[in-house]
């Protein structure tokens, strides 16, 4: 094979080598062209015979002039197959219990069974915030002195202090890919949002104003983080989002009261919506809006307070917790305030929500192939160098 045709060479009776080009023409022919002279001959068929291909052409002077290429099967062409993105499905809810006598991250299933226990140090942990697949959870904890961020599988294994920082360190939030941590420290004489590497390295300021931030939420994309600070003229807590890198501040809401506004973004996973909490109306309910502001949208309506809204990973539902049954405890919502379902029930108060996902396994799709090439082309599919025969 040269240049993409099927070349054949062999020595004539008078000593001299022959050596010649077979190519398919755009019309669905074939010529045969003398490599030494150039000349091109006319085909006059092609056809098998024995399983072999069949040329024949008219040389001049010397009659027909006939060869054989055995037929080779074509191997058919694996079509690669794009590795599936691995689909995250609504999976564990964690969340704050002091059910043991001790403040504690816990796990359980969104339809209230299954419940697990994730940390069991004396110190006391919460503020739990799952990775979007699930495997991981940070949370923060008292247990040396102040507050700093920890990380932990979810199911309790593998423990790692990320902060050793003297100020206190907590809220945190896993980025989506799990790479990076949001998190709120008093390390400069403020409550300011930092980020951080998910093994406690590189850590960056993120917000520099004077007024106290909280509660900081990955967007979708680990580009954006959304807050709720009181830093406007009026001091009314509002939502805000900001770039990673510290630019783009952009108020989302626009509470003016002084002493009851918006609080605990969370992200919708398509990175559209933000689920918050308010006071507006005398009693604090959970809350949507867009990104830019617009169409805001009261979720719950219970007289009882409703706390710290969770979007499901799917972004079909909200979990929050809720003192509407006389103690706190862990609820779900559809986003459009509908099909409300209570999960936890332990008296000693459950809080802080925080809703993972689990990776759905990809389907095993089987190798697909391109159709065989027939066998009456002459392609690559030939070998001439080898099995070029004249008779």
């Amino acid at each position: 094979m040269e240049d993409g045709a099927i070349v054949g060479q062999w020595t004539s009776n008078n000593g001299l080598n022959q050596r010649w080009r077979i190519e398919a023409t755009d019309s669905g022919y074939y010529r045969v062209i003398s490599v030494n002279s150039n000349k091109a001959l006319d085909v006059a068929g092609v056809s098998q015979e024995n399983g072999a291909a069949l040329i024949q052409w008219e040389n001049t002077g010397n009659g027909n002039q006939e060869f054989f290429f055995d037929l080779v099967a074509a191997a058919p062409t694996p079509t690669p197959t794009p590795t599936p993105t691995p689909t995250i499905q609504n999976g564990r809810i964690a969340f704050t219990s002091g059910r043991n006598g001790n403040f504690d991250i816990y796990t359980i299933n969104p339809d209230g069974t299954d419940e697990r226990q994730v940390t069991t140090n004396s110190g006391s942990n919460s503020q739990p915030s799952f990775s979007r697949d699930g495997t991981r959870i940070a949370f923060s904890s008292l247990r040396n002195g102040n507050r700093d961020i920890y990380v932990i599988n979810a199911d309790g294994t593998n423990e790692q202090r990320l902060t050793t920082n003297p100020a206190s360190d907590d809220e945190p939030s896993f980025s989506p890919d799990g790479t990076r941590i949001a998190f709120r420290t008093f390390r400069n004489a403020g409550r300011d949002i930092y980020v951080m590497n998910a093994d406690g390295t590189n850590q960056q300021q993120v917000t520099t104003a004077a007024r106290d931030d909280f509660a900081p939420s990955f967007s979708p994309d680990g580009t954006r983080i959304a807050f709720h600070s009181a830093r406007g003229s009026d001091h009314g807590e509002n939502i805000y989002v900001i770039n990673v890198d510290g630019t783009n501040e952009q108020r989302v809401t626009n509470n003016t009261t002084r002493f009851c506004g918006e609080y605990n973004p969370s992200f919708s996973p398509d990175g559209t919506r933000i689920a918050f909490e308010s006071c507006r109306n005398n009693s604090r309910d959970v809350y949507t809006i867009n990104v830019d502001g617009t169409n805001e949208q009261q979720v719950t309506t219970n007289p009882a307070s409703d706390f710290e809204p969770s979007f499901s990973p799917d972004g079909t539902r909200i979990a929050f917790y809720s003192t509407r049954d006389g103690n706190f405890n862990i609820y779900t919502i559809s986003t459009d305030g509908t099909n409300e379902q209570q999960v936890t029930t332990n008296p000693a108060g459950d809080s802080a929500p925080s809703w993972g996902g689990a990776v759905a396994s990809p389907t095993s799709a089987s190798t697909q192939t391109s159709e065989p090439i027939p066998t009456q082309m002459l392609t690559s599919t030939l070998l001439p160098q080898r099995h070029l025969t004249r008779r």
